[in-house]
């Protein structure tokens, strides 16, 4: 038997479906004139929750609408196509951003956090050491941040001399080196055993054009040039209906990370079986239940599941088929109700 929800969602549903914005973001919101006018907007039954959330992720591509998370809860909602949209977004933060990298291999970008078109972060990894990274408008924006500070001398930093301070609690210190670039104050930060280890990763940052930057993002950063590849892999152990063509996905020119593209892989894939099974004979739609419920052991899923919710909206659809339990709207079909949920 077929649940159905009400057309009407509770607030509550609204705030789940916007996660994960800022708790006390949310909870303004609720009582917002805003909150209204998104009740009356939106409908935004179980699986079309987790659908519309699919593409929000950590890091790079979330941090591009960061700022837009901040004013409207509507942003969360982000359609297919916004894989697109995002990287074109980076390349814009990349433009306007200092575009800075460590010159020591030993160091890796392991996030980018933008506030605004003009403000952002970036962390650079080596094993459990981080080095914090930060840019805001503004020559002597930060000039407040070194009140804090206990003055440890200064140093070369991008080419500019910088302050360097610590903080006296904690061990190890939390060290800080503040300095400006024409309208733009930077600020590195880090906890460190010593000056001298916080200076030996900070004083070897400098500026790369765009090209450089992008290329030193994390690998989840898929480039045309990696697509076929890395769809080879995502559908090594997904059972295929016949005639299934995934050159639209392999050819569509899209720079994207991992996790958008596992999603089209894995949609295109469970697109195909959904049609079969709604409209081939028992046969083929016993074959289409028999593969979609392998989807619980596909890789690509199990890979994507800790960054979003993509892959519990086609276990949820595979149970659908199977004859199982599952909430859509009252009056739409399955196929019907799959196609948005899963970008067929």
């Amino acid at each position: 038997m077929t649940t159905y929800l009400d057309d009407d969602p509770e607030l509550t549903a609204l705030l789940r479906a916007a996660d994960p914005a800022d708790e006390d973001a949310l909870r303004r919101a609720a009582t917002s004139t805003a909150a209204d006018e998104l009740r009356g907007a939106i409908s935004t039954p179980s699986i079309e929750e987790r659908q519309r959330r699919r593409y929000l992720r950590p890091a790079i591509i979330a941090a591009t609408v960061a700022a837009a998370i901040a004013t409207t809860l509507v942003v969360t909602l982000i359609r297919p196509s916004a894989s697109q949209t995002a990287y074109a977004a980076l390349v814009r933060f990349a433009e306007n951003s200092p575009r800075l990298l460590l010159n020591d291999p030993g160091w890796h970008v392991s996030d980018v956090q933008q506030e605004d078109a003009r403000s952002g972060e970036m962390t650079f990894s080596s094993g459990t050491q981080d080095l914090h990274v930060f840019w805001v408008p503004g020559a002597h924006e930060k000039d407040s941040d070194k009140l804090d500070l206990t003055p440890a001398g200064t140093a070369t930093i991008d080419g500019q001399t910088a302050f360097v301070g610590y903080y006296d609690s904690g061990s190890p210190a939390e060290f800080e080196a503040i300095w400006s670039v024409g309208d733009q104050a930077r600020e590195a930060r880090g906890s460190f055993p010593s000056k001298a280890a916080f200076l030996a990763a900070a004083s070897t940052l400098y500026r790369v054009d765009v090209t450089t930057w992008l290329d030193a993002m994390p690998a989840w950063v898929v480039k045309p040039s990696a697509r076929a590849t890395e769809i080879g892999n995502m559908l090594a152990d997904i059972p295929q209906p016949s005639g299934l063509d995934i050159s639209k996905v392999i050819n569509n020119g899209q720079v994207t990370d991992l996790y958008q593209l596992g999603a089209q892989v894995a949609g295109a894939v469970s697109c195909a079986w959904i049609h079969q099974w709604a409209h081939g004979t028992p046969a083929e739609r016993q074959q289409a239940i028999d593969a979609m419920a392998t989807s619980r052991h596909w890789a690509v899923l199990l890979d994507m599941q800790k960054d979003g919710d993509y892959p519990d909206v086609v276990w949820e659809i595979a149970d659908g088929m199977a004859g199982k339990p599952i909430q859509i709207t009252k009056g739409v079909s399955l196929e019907d109700w799959s196609k948005p949920a899963l970008g067929c």
